[in-house]
């Protein structure tokens, strides 16, 4: 069960929620209960997982334009997660399961995202809560990383209100797991059932050959890009790190790639003299040509698919530690570290200045990596749903 339509095109969170299904569907029978398709309907995306497919239709109640309106809003709900499950998603969701388990009970549902947690409480079955981001550790980072006085004041109140949602809905899931062994431990403390640990998979096509040469010169960097972490990577790295290495290495060429661009977004690659791909329909071949592709993530939890990515299609790399939390790879063997905007820019330069260790580094990260094929993460997967199960 799932907010929002799982697709490989999308990237992000609905493409792993894709490769899941699909490793999935080659074991189990599954009833995918979606929002984002409406009763009835299919796409082509899901046709040949042999999936029975319930969509629901939510509506999306649009943010207040008016400060004023907002900070009410924030000060009034439950916090930012209220925001995070849609309006009535949660209701149609919940009202879909009760019906889908009258007509064939379940051995297992699980529920993606913990803003869908209510959900638990509609579901007969052993239910089994599935978490992409520890919204707690996430607020943290934004507390960190404030832009003033004032934002760390609402973002600290956001954390109170997070971590009550996580101590009241968490705990009522027979199941819990998550992506990364760095947000498991936060749940342990509070999550009396083990916390399983399945991480992204790697689906099989970012391990291909490539088909083209990789560049001396293009920096490449690939998110989702209208989500707020990646936001503010692409504007931080276009003001502060990218300044520092077009004046060490003027040839660097900036690329920037990825789905939905907010303005934001495109005033920073503007502003930094960068070229922006917008909604490609294959990310690899930028990992291919990259001499040098980058996540300059300050914010967000768990495991970033773009580091894993970028690993498999060889392309040397250089992010921050956040970026890296639970992959396990080792800085200096598999890629450079930087986590101020002197040091990320630092590595970049050495990477675009030698390109044979770089090459090394990347074939370290590539070999490295495999232990997150999607196969092998199915594995993982198919044990902790029969475990949860009964």
């Amino acid at each position: 069960m799932t907010p929002h339509l799982p697709d490989p095109q999308r990237g992000g969170g609905w493409g792993t929620e894709y490769e899941f299904l699909r490793l999935a569907a080659r074991r189990h029978d599954i009833t995918l209960l979606t929002g984002g398709l409406e009763p009835g309907a299919t796409t082509p995306a899901l046709a040949d997982l042999d999936v029975e497919i319930i969509g629901v239709s939510w509506r999306m109640r649009p943010l207040p334009r008016n400060r004023v309106a907002l900070l009410w809003r924030l000060l009034t709900t439950k916090g930012m997660i209220d925001f995070w499950r849609k309006d009535d998603c949660v209701e149609q969701l919940s009202a879909a399961v009760r019906r889908a388990e009258v007509a064939q009970p379940f051995d297992l549902v699980q529920v993606m995202l913990g803003e869908m947690a209510p959900v638990l409480d509609a579901v007969r079955a052993p239910a089994a809560l599935f978490l992409f981001d520890v919204y707690s550790r996430w607020v943290e980072g934004e507390i960190r990383h404030a832009r003033s006085p004032r934002h760390r004041w609402m973002w600290r109140l956001e954390a109170s209100k997070i971590r009550r949602w996580e101590h009241s809905w968490y705990p009522r899931a027979d199941a819990v797991a998550c992506v990364s062994p760095v947000d498991a431990q936060p749940l342990q403390e509070f999550v009396s059932a083990p916390v399983a640990v399945i991480p992204i998979p790697i689906g099989p096509e970012f391990f291909e050959t490539p088909t083209v040469e990789r560049s001396a010169h293009r920096v490449t960097l690939v998110s989702m890009l209208d989500y707020r972490p990646n936001i503010d990577a692409v504007e931080w790295f276009a003001s502060e790190i990218w300044p520092l290495v077009s004046s060490e290495v003027p040839t660097a060429q900036l690329h920037v790639v990825g789905r939905s661009p907010v303005s934001e977004v495109r005033a920073a690659v503007r502003a930094a003299g960068g070229t922006l791909h917008a909604d490609v329909p294959d990310a690899r071949p930028f990992y291919w040509e990259a001499a040098v592709a980058v996540v300059p993530l300050r914010l967000g939890s768990g495991m970033r698919n773009k580091v894993l990515h970028g690993m498999a299609c060889g392309a040397p790399m250089v992010a921050t530690s956040a970026a890296l939390e639970g992959i396990g790879c080792v800085p200096g063997e598999h890629l450079l570290v930087g986590d101020d905007a002197a040091e990320f820019a630092a590595a970049m330069v050495a990477t675009l200045r030698q390109p044979g260790a770089a090459a090394a580094r990347a074939a370290q990260a590539r070999s490295f990596v495999g232990r997150y094929r999607a196969e092998a993460v199915g594995e993982t997967l198919d044990g902790w749903w029969r475990r949860s199960s009964g």
